[in-house]
């Protein structure tokens, strides 16, 4: 399963807190990775490995970009004590565009899912495909296409 379709099953749990999955300390999360990774078959995340079960499940995570709205400096700056050491941690992106930009988790997807299409036309295309590659975004995205 791609990461932005996982985080489009994962909007179906409530926004913000409330949701059922157990996270370290007893409480419940029903943030965008929280309900990301209970798709994916997770039911208790301690929050330090939270980025480690998502790059478990989605390799495509190392590969997304900073945030595009403060370059994940709110992200980092709000967890600092767990980043403290190791940078912006992979992915942090879609839980800052979340968290605190106010975007949804279906908006969040949306963003990912453009990002998964360029890497995999990028893919296709450093493989030596010499076909024409169409590259299907998501709104407000228009699709692109890409003549070898």
């Amino acid at each position: 399963m791609r990461l932005s379709e996982a985080i489009r099953n994962g909007a179906q749990y409530k926004d913000g807190h409330g949701f059922t999955l157990k996270v370290s300390g007893g409480q419940q999360c029903g943030c965008l990775i929280g309900t990301t990774l209970y798709v994916m078959g997770e039911e208790y995340i301690a929050s330090e490995r939270r980025y480690t079960l998502m790059a478990k499940h989605f390799p495509i995570i190392s590969e997304i970009p900073p945030c595009p709205v403060c370059n994940d400096k709110l992200v980092v700056d709000r967890n600092a004590d767990m980043f403290y050491g190791i940078g912006r941690p992979p992915g942090s992106a879609a839980e800052c565009l979340y968290e605190n930009h106010g975007w949804s988790k279906k908006a969040v997807a949306e963003w990912v899912e453009t990002i998964e299409n360029k890497l995999e036309a990028e893919s296709l295309l450093s493989s030596g495909h010499q076909d024409t590659v169409t590259v299907q975004a998501s709104a407000p995205v228009s699709s692109e296409t890409v003549k070898v």
